[in-house]
């Protein structure tokens, strides 16, 4: 799996190495020298260097990145602004070079499961019967959902009630807001809400969880919601009944329910089908201004706002520089090179992380991400290769996915 932050990007290879490059100005490549000018070429790092074992997924804040283990263990490098580092330290880490393992005191000494990260917080889950939830860094919005809006230098647990009867399986964070999903479908949201992204049906900022889309995520079909995603302008759902829904800033092409222009989108509304050929979608992603989702047929749609990426067409892989406000599906054609927003392409065996399914550090050991079926992953990577195959002698996935 792989992580971007602010100018630089880390990866979990298959081995439970971790790899980082990119710039280094706060330290957050967890590499043993310091050099400004940042790394362009991935850099190593091995298990040896956080407890020797071997690590289960990276996530990436602006300047900061966290590594966890298969052992449990969270560890942290970079800029330690806001406490965002959860050390209890004021010092910047970036003087070490090195990921700095948490006191597991402030895990409970239970073992955590699943992390993630904002522009400057953290949020982190056991995914058990310990049914516990911890939040850290900066609060200046109440993305903490610790119902202040005070930082927070250490992990500190949040309510066993705001989350009523349901497990927390996954988490979610992104630049200043916070969404969790439970066991039985549910979705909550606290945060920055100015554009609409928490779903709430307003424009407000919440310092506590609230749930989106009812009770048992009603709104979202009877088995309710099985992942988010968080962008920095809109938020990207699926329910477990396969359908997409959005909402957010309405003024970018990326929530993929008009066609123009218009008002912010304050509650989730469902894309319709149709514009996906009436196709089950089993992973959806999003980047800053633009969104995609692959089906359970392997095909990938894509929206968002287009863009030059050097010397290629697009970031939306369809040969043109203009928006897309409505799902569109992506073909290899001549476009081999293309790619999205900040997501290149992949080694085959590394699309399991794009599609959330069964891979042994992404899939099995990580909550709610074990109900996507091998066989699927087995269909979608199938077709990532820098070889036109698949469908019509096309492959749908070598533009997007991870390095």
């Amino acid at each position: 799996m792989a992580a971007a932050g602010s100018k630089f990007a880390a990866c979990v290879t298959e081995d439970g190495s971790v790899w980082t490059w990119g710039s280094n100005l706060y330290g957050q490549l967890a590499v043993h020298t310091y050099d400004m000018a940042g790394l362009s070429v991935p850099q190593h790092i091995a298990p040896r260097h956080f407890g020797k074992s071997r690590a289960a997924m990276v996530a990436c804040g602006s300047d900061f990145t966290l590594v966890l283990t298969e052992a449990g263990q969270v560890w942290t490098s970079g800029s330690n602004s806001c406490g965002v580092l959860g050390h209890n330290d004021a010092a910047n880490c970036r003087k070490k070079h090195t990921l700095t393992q948490f006191d597991a005191k402030y895990f409970g000494n239970v073992a955590v499961k699943m992390v993630a990260a904002g522009a400057a917080h953290c949020i982190a889950a056991s995914g058990d019967a310990h049914r516990a939830v911890w939040t850290w860094g900066q609060n200046i919005c109440g993305q903490l959902g610790l119902g202040t809006m005070d930082d927070a230098p250490v992990p500190v647990m949040v309510s066993n009630t705001a989350f009523g009867d349901g497990v927390v399986e996954t988490v979610h964070a992104c630049y200043d807001y916070t969404m969790v999903v439970t066991g039985i479908g549910e979705l909550f949201s606290c945060g920055n809400g100015s554009g609409g992204e928490l779903g709430l049906g307003n424009l407000l900022s919440y310092s506590s969880f609230q749930q989106v889309g009812g009770p048992n995520g009603i709104l979202f079909g009877p088995r309710g919601v099985r992942t988010v995603v968080c962008s920095a302008m809109h938020t990207l759902i699926l329910a477990r009944n396969k359908t997409v829904w959005s909402c957010g800033n309405g003024s970018a092409p990326c929530l993929g329910t008009t066609d123009e222009h218009g008002p912010d989108i304050l509650r989730p509304t469902q894309i319709p089908r149709v514009l996906m050929h009436n196709r089950e979608v089993v992973a959806i992603g999003a980047g800053e201004q633009h969104s995609a989702v692959v089906t359970a047929e392997g095909r990938v749609y894509e929206w968002g706002q287009g863009r030059r990426f050097q010397q290629y067409a697009t970031g939306l892989g369809d040969g043109t520089t203009l928006p897309r406000w409505r799902p569109y599906p992506l073909t290899l054609g001549r476009s081999l090179a293309v790619r999205a927003g900040r997501w290149h392409k992949t080694h085959p065996r590394d699309i399991t992380a794009f599609a959330m399914a069964t891979h042994f550090r992404v899939g099995a050991k990580c909550g709610a991400l074990h109900h996507f079926p091998a066989e699927l992953v087995r269909l979608i990577a199938s077709h990532v290769d820098y070889e036109p195959r698949g469908e019509n002698g096309r492959g749908f996935l070598a533009m997007v996915g991870f390095d």
